[in-house]
């Protein structure tokens, strides 16, 4: 620190000890040979960021390292750049922007990043505001959650629900044929379920998105959880004829949370149903290999596309009608992948021909149990 000892006429161990004395991470460069190069770091850095000058030996360094995401990065350089631009043209002597660092050893933290812009020596102020902004995000979340929730209940179910009633009343007046009747309590029957199937799906998708729970870690029974959801969707496969193949190897246990299986195999199989037509197959299948443990939950009938599937990966889907008019809610898919990010999976979706669409449930290996 020969060079800032010099300007300030301090020797470097008392500057040091002043700087580490400061209770917020402080980072200074100077511009030599031809680059911006990172000559010093108190101590809060290090115990909160984590890096030394010789990890970040310049600011591109820097940069490379606390954003490691190449289009964040080059986000944050940009910004930047412009506000740099910005406080000279109004004479200002400092910069200031919030960003989401990279630390050494604790992840990616969100900071206040405050930077001087006068004099040779740039000094950079970190000032930690990840509760801050943890706290925001989850309001944000709640508030998105909660409207969510009230649209579901107050929009989707209300038309069922009309529609009940006014079968209800037809049937209370006594004035169908024995026919008609049988037609009545077919539709109420499925219509009921629909709307059970809606309300058990929003509140598991409240649920997660209001909880911050850890998933368990025990052994799940996959042919088990299978069995049930085929039992309760019976009438459904039974009314549409369709014919359902369920190929599991061996025991197939996987370490993981039986909720979160339940609910991820429950709305795929749903899905599954609900798309394919009468007379249609659907296959339940579980693979494993070396580095994957794959659920694939497979249906015949028109395959879907190459752009709804990028919409159902992005998040961006809209629910459309099965082929008997079944009615989603738009959320289960969205609540799938969800559950795969907290328990460490991902979801793929393929098309391999026309007449037939695949959807898959991928877990690391590490989550097998072996048998």
């Amino acid at each position: 620190m020969k060079m800032i000892s010099t300007i300030m006429g301090i020797d470097n161990q008392s500057l040091a000890k002043t700087l580490d004395f400061l209770p917020y991470p402080l980072l200074l460069s100077e511009f030599r040979d031809s680059e911006q190069r990172n000559i010093f770091v108190n101590k809060s850095f290090i115990d909160e960021i984590g890096y030394t000058c010789e990890d970040i030996p310049t600011i591109n360094a820097w940069f490379t390292i606390a954003y490691p995401e190449a289009e964040y990065r080059n986000s944050i350089i940009s910004d930047w750049s412009k506000l740099v631009e910005e406080a000279k043209a109004k004479q200002m002597d400092f910069i200031a922007k919030k960003a989401q660092i990279r630390t050494k050893y604790n992840g990616e933290k969100w900071f206040e990043v405050k930077a001087s812009l006068q004099g040779s020596i740039n000094i950079v102020a970190f000032v930690n505001i990840d509760e801050e902004i943890t706290r925001e995000k989850k309001l944000e979340l709640l508030n998105e959650n909660k409207d969510r929730t009230l649209s579901i209940l107050s929009h989707d179910l209300r038309s069922p629900l009309a529609s009940l009633y006014s079968a209800l009343q037809l049937l209370a007046e006594n004035a169908l044929s024995e026919s008609e009747k049988n037609l009545i309590l077919t539709k109420l029957t499925r219509q009921v379920f629909q709307m059970m199937e809606f309300l058990d799906t929003t509140l598991q998708w409240t649920r997660i998105n209001f909880s911050h729970q850890k998933p368990a870690k025990e052994a799940v029974d996959l042919r088990a959880i299978i069995d049930e959801i085929l039992t309760l969707y019976s009438g459904l496969v039974e009314e549409k004829t369709q014919a359902i193949a369920v190929s599991i190897e061996g025991k197939n246990q996987m370490l993981g949370d039986p909720q979160i299986f339940s609910i991820l195999l429950r709305n795929l199989i749903s899905n599954a149903i609900k798309y394919t037509p009468i007379h249609g197959k659907i296959v339940l299948r579980s693979k494993q290999d070396r580095n994957d443990f794959t659920i694939e939950v497979e249906n015949s009938g028109p395959a879907i596309t190459a752009a709804t599937i990028e919409s159902i990966l992005s998040r961006k889907y809209n629910s459309q009608r099965g082929t008997q008019g079944e009615k989603g809610l738009g959320i289960g898919l969205k609540l799938c992948q969800q559950l795969l990010e907290t328990a460490g999976g991902r979801m793929e979706i393929e098309a391999p021909s026309t007449d037939r669409t695949v959807f898959r449930i991928i877990f690391p290996a590490l989550h097998a149990v072996n048998c």
